[in-house]
C-alpha cells in the first residue's frame, strides 16, 4: 500500500504525463461536441430553407425534362435523394452507441500513450534505480506501478468517456425522448463501463511493455510496427484468418458487446458473430501473456 500511495504520488509530479491527460480530456470534449452537433435537431428555418431549396430543384430539373422529353417523375426522386443526403441522423441510441466507440479507440491510443509515460520516464531520469535500493523486491515495485497505472487510467476514462456518453444521451433524450429504447439506462451504463475498462487497459499494457523495453519510444514502436504488419499487411493478405483473431476485432467485441467480421469458410465469405464474452478472453490471455513477459524481464535484468 506504501508503494502504491508512493506511485500515485509520483504520477501526479510528471508534466508529461498531465499534458496527455489534459489533451485527451479536450479530445473528448472536441469530439463529443462535434457529434452534438452533427445530430442537432433541424430549426424551423433550416426545415424551410431546405424545402424550398428542393422545391427549386424540382422545377429547374423539370423545365430540363420538358426540353428532352423526360419524365418529371425523376425530378421528384432527385430531390428526394439530395434532401436525404443532407439529412442528419438523431441522436439516439444507437449513434451515441457508434460515437462513443470511436471516441474510446481514439482515447485508447492517448491511453497507451500515458502508460508508456509513466513508466518510461523513470527509466529516463534513473528514479527506478533509486527506488530499488530502498525496494529490493521487484515484483512488489512491479505491482504496485501497474496498480497505479490501471487506477489513474481507469479513473481519467470514466472522467472523459462517462462525461461524453452522459452528456450526449442527455442531449439525445432531450432532443426526442422518442427514439430512445426502453433500456436504455442500463444500455448506456454499459457502454461506458466497458469503454472505460478497454481504455484502462490500454495504459496497463502499455506500461508492462515499457518495463520490459524500458523505453517509451520502444513500446511506441512495437505498437506502430503491430499496427502496420498485423493490422495493416497481414489483415490485407490473409482477411478472414487475422480479422478473427487480430486484436480490433476483439476490441470492437467488448465495445459493442458483439462484433460482425468476415470470415472465409468452403471458399466463401461468411459473417460470424465475435460475442462479449469471445473477445474478453482473447484479450485477457493477451494481456497475462504480456504481464508474463514484463514481470520474468523486469525481474532477470538490470534496470539502469
Amino acid at each position: 500500500m506504501r508503494l502504491l500511495r508512493a506511485e500515485l504520488l509520483r504520477a501526479r509530479s510528471r508534466r508529461s504525463v498531465l499534458i496527455v491527460a489534459l489533451a485527451g480530456l479536450l479530445l473528448a470534449i472536441g469530439l463529443g461536441a462535434a457529434s452534438a452537433w452533427q445530430s442537432r435537431p433541424y430549426s424551423a428555418e433550416e426545415t424551410s430553407r431546405a424545402e424550398n431549396a428542393a422545391t427549386a430543384q424540382v422545377e429547374r430539373c423539370k423545365e430540363q425534362a420538358e426540353k428532352h422529353d423526360d419524365t418529371t417523375r425523376r425530378c421528384e426522386m432527385r430531390a428526394h435523394a439530395w434532401l436525404y443526403d443532407r439529412w442528419r441522423d438523431p441522436l439516439d441510441d444507437q449513434v451515441v452507441e457508434e460515437e462513443t466507440v470511436a471516441a474510446s479507440l481514439s482515447l485508447t491510443l492517448v491511453s497507451g500513450l500515458l502508460g508508456a509515460l509513466l513508466i518510461g520516464g523513470e527509466f529516463t531520469s534513473g528514479s527506478l534505480s533509486n527506488l530499488l535500493l530502498f525496494e529490493p523486491r521487484r515484483t512488489r515495485i512491479w505491482l504496485a506501478k501497474l496498480s497505479a497505472t490501471g487506477i489513474l487510467a481507469l479513473l481519467w476514462a470514466a472522467l472523459c468517456i462517462g462525461g461524453y456518453v452522459a452528456t450526449l444521451t442527455a442531449l439525445g433524450r432531450s432532443w426526442d425522448p422518442g427514439a430512445w429504447p426502453p433500456n436504455w439506462i442500463a444500455a448506456m451504463i454499459g457502454l461506458g463501463v466497458r469503454s472505460a475498462i478497454v481504455i484502462a487497459v490500454a495504459a496497463v499494457i502499455a506500461a508492462a511493455v515499457t518495463l520490459a523495453v524500458r523505453s517509451t519510444l520502444a513500446t511506441l514502436g512495437v505498437s506502430i510496427a503491430y499496427v502496420l504488419v498485423v493490422e495493416g499487411i497481414a489483415r490485407i493478405a490473409f482477411t478472414s484468418t487475422v480479422a478473427e483473431y487480430a486484436l480490433s476485432s476483439q476490441l470492437l467485441g467488448v465495445l459493442y458487446g458483439s462484433h460482425r467480421i468476415e470470415v472465409s469458410s468452403g471458399g466463401q465469405f461468411v459473417y460470424e458473430h465475435v460475442t462479449l464474452q469471445d473477445s474478453a478472453l482473447v484479450l485477457l490471455g493477451v494481456c497475462v501473456a504480456v504481464a508474463a513477459v514484463s514481470l520474468l524481464t523486469f525481474r532477470r535484468r538490470d534496470v539502469a
